[in-house]
This record gives C-alpha cells, sequence and structure tokens, in this order.
C-alpha cells in the first residue's frame, strides 16, 4: 500500500465514522476498523454506556469508566487492573475470574454482579454496593473493607482438623478460649503449670507489613492450630478469613472462623499463615510454623 492509498483508507474511515447513526464509542471503533476490545485501555471513557455489552477478555487497564453504567455488561476475565471504575454502574455485570488489582470500585453498584474467581489484589471497594453479588474463590479478597451491605463471602476453605488422641473439643475451648493462666494437661485433663517453650514472634497484616507487633509466644508441638491474641487480631485490620473444625476421637466437632497472616520469627518471615484468635496475651505455635522457620531461616542465610 502506497502513501496516497492509506491516506485514502483513513480518510474514507473518518467519514465512515462522522457519517455513522450512534455516538457508542465501541461501534465507532469497530467502524473505524479498530479493535475495540484493546483500544481504549488507559483512554477516559466516564460516564459511558455501551450499545455492546458483550467485552469478555476485554483490555481495559488504566480506563476511567467513572459514572458509567455497565449494568448487565459481560467482563469475564478482562484486564481491569488500575482501572476507575468508582460510582459505576455493575448491577448484573459478569465480572467472572477479571482482573481487578489496584481498581478502584469505590462507591460502585455490585448488586448481582458475579465477581467469582475474580483478582481482588489490592482493589478499592469502599461504600461498594455488593448485595447478592457473587464472590468465589477470590485472590486478595480482605474482611473488614467497609461495603454498603455486608458481603456474602464464600469461604476460601472448610478445613477438618482432627485433634491429638487424648485431646477432647472440651480441653481445647478449656485450654484456648476461656482466659485462664494455667495450662492442662490433656491426658488427664487437669491443670498443670505450663511448662511450653517461650520466645518472641512479630505479626503483620500480609497488606500492610508497617503495622507490626511484637508479643510472647509459646511453642507447642501439639497444638493443632496456630492462635494469635484477640486483641491483636484487632489491631491489624482487614483479614483475609476462612473456618475450619476442630475434630476430637470422640467424633465433637467445633468451628472456629480463621485468619491469615504473616509472622516473622528472628527476622525471618512465614507468610498467610493460619491462626485463630484467642482471649490470652500470648500467641500458640505450632511445629508446622517452627518447621517452615527452619527452611526459611536456612534459604536466606544460603541467599546471603
Amino acid at each position: 500500500m502506497n502513501n496516497n492509498q492509506s491516506f485514502t483508507e483513513i480518510v474514507s474511515r473518518m467519514k465512515n465514522v462522522i457519517d455513522a447513526p450512534t455516538d457508542d464509542w465501541f461501534e465507532l471503533a469497530k467502524i473505524a476498523d479498530l479493535d475495540h476490545l484493546t483500544c481504549f485501555a488507559g483512554k477516559d471513557l466516564s460516564n459511558f454506556s455501551p450499545i455492546d455489552r458483550k467485552l469478555s477478555g476485554a483490555n481495559f487497564s488504566k480506563t476511567n469508566f467513572s459514572n458509567s453504567d455497565l449494568s448487565k455488561t459481560d467482563l469475564s476475565n478482562a484486564n481491569l487492573s488500575y482501572a476507575n471504575l468508582s460510582n459505576t454502574n455493575l448491577k448484573n455485570a459478569n465480572l467472572s475470574n477479571a482482573n481487578l488489582t489496584h481498581a478502584n470500585l469505590s462507591n460502585a453498584d455490585l448488586t448481582n454482579a458475579d465477581l467469582s474467581g475474580a483478582d481482588l489484589t489490592n482493589t478499592i471497594l469502599h461504600n461498594a454496593k455488593i448485595e447478592n453479588a457473587i464472590f468465589k474463590n477470590n485472590i486478595g479478597l480482605w474482611v473488614g473493607v467497609p461495603f454498603s451491605v455486608s458481603p456474602q463471602i464464600e469461604e476460601l476453605n472448610n478445613t477438618e482438623i482432627r485433634l491429638p488422641p487424648g485431646m477432647s473439643i472440651e480441653y481445647w475451648i478449656a485450654e484456648f478460649l476461656i482466659t485462664q493462666n494455667q495450662m492442662t494437661s490433656h491426658d488427664n485433663q487437669q491443670p498443670q503449670k505450663m511448662d511450653s517453650p517461650k520466645s518472641y514472634i512479630e505479626i503483620y497484616n500480609p497488606s500492610n507489613e508497617s503495622n507490626l507487633f511484637k508479643f510472647e509466644a509459646i511453642f507447642n508441638s501439639e497444638a493443632p492450630i496456630n492462635c494469635i491474641p484477640e486483641s491483636i487480631i484487632s489491631s491489624l485490620g482487614a483479614l483475609t478469613y476462612s473456618n475450619i473444625k476442630l475434630r476430637d476421637n470422640l467424633g465433637k466437632i467445633l468451628s472456629l472462623k480463621t485468619y491469615y497472616v504473616n509472622i516473622k520469627i528472628n527476622g525471618t518471615d512465614i507468610e498467610n499463615v493460619e491462626v485463630v484468635a484467642i482471649p490470652k496475651e500470648y500467641a500458640v505455635i505450632n511445629q508446622h510454623i517452627l518447621n517452615q522457620y527452619q527452611r526459611n531461616s536456612c534459604s536466606k542465610n544460603k541467599a546471603s
């Protein structure tokens, strides 16, 4: 194609766009022979209402959709990272498996929207409306964000943990969920003086390492789950949560809410540790974390 042909083609496309009986940007992009699923990345589409609602897999990274009407739009698998979706109407939208990392969804209406599988790492959801919205298998979803209604978030897992032989559910409750200064022996269920080795650990929110807390910890090889003081958990801010079930040899089950935190032992980090909150002033750390600490510490020493 020579320069004259290229210029003639551009003029023809421009005339087709000008004469088109639509002001829909996506339709105009098609008429101009542009890829409407990629050409608007990083552009300003504020106050926009597309005619074509099938935008699955589109690249809208850093696009400004503020105050737009994207209701019933198929944005599944779309790249919306760093996009501005504040005050956007996303009712009944399909955002499944979309990349929403660092996207701004503050005050957005996500009523009945499908966000299953969407990556919500560092997504801003301040005061978003999420009534009947679907959250499932989401990366980076943090509880504690001020939604306009309570979110119906599916548990990350529903793990069942068996207590050590001889340890009953009643013992575990008395040991960890009731404020007391003594440990008890699960072999005979009688109080005994606490003699587990003590040390100090640091804990922080995986999304905010600067908010670090240091406190006493007891290392207990028989502990089925790691336990952190309630006062510390409440001070960490919004945390990803889940649920577990403890089962003893008699078949009794205790359901507990768990949280995911990062723990630092002697300067070595152990990430995404599942813990429960207990009304104590000390933490209880199990053998699994000690093993992980030793592995991480060895890797850190080799690297240095």
